[in-house]
């Protein structure tokens, strides 16, 4: 019985601190980029059209250009990183230029310990490819003071 318990309690902790340490990745109706993003990766999906895909990547690169995270709770700053590194990777293939690589970089530079946290959250295969974009973009002088994030496996 006492095990029964034990294990209840565990279950009812892990739930409430999964969903606690995940709520930035819900959209809420104050962040404007992270609404916006969230359009524009549903207009990305419908369409077929190469030269729409790659216009839609654009403009999701210049939603990460202007978001700031001066003045913001730490879990807006969590929520528009997270909406950021997501659409990112969302139109990583139609993104020519790699501007939405750019912007993270950009962004990370405006809050890197909130960027990482969150990066860390994003399964290892995504976190390796926009590190090794992000590198390959301070190798080629793009960025080249660009900090560069380790990735993390946190599903260990």
């Amino acid at each position: 019985m006492n095990i029964l318990k034990i294990s209840i309690v565990l279950i009812l902790f892990s739930n409430s601190f999964a969903s606690a340490s995940a709520s930035y990745k819900k959209l809420t109706p104050n962040c404007l980029s992270c609404n916006q993003i969230d359009q524009l990766l549903n207009n990305f999906s419908k369409t077929r059209d190469p030269r729409k895909q790659i216009d839609l990547a654009l403009a999701v690169a210049k939603v990460i250009h202007k978001i700031s995270l001066s003045d913001k709770k730490l879990e807006e700053q969590q929520r528009e990183i997270y909406f950021a590194i997501h659409g990112a990777i969302e139109v990583l293939e139609s993104d020519t230029d790699a501007q939405a690589i750019v912007n993270l970089i950009d962004l990370r530079k405006k809050g890197e310990k909130q960027f990482d946290e969150v990066f860390w959250h994003f399964p290892i295969s995504d976190q390796r490819i926009i590190a090794i974009r992000m590198d390959s973009l301070k190798k080629r002088g793009i960025r080249p003071h660009a900090n560069i994030p380790v990735t993390k496996d946190l599903t260990n």
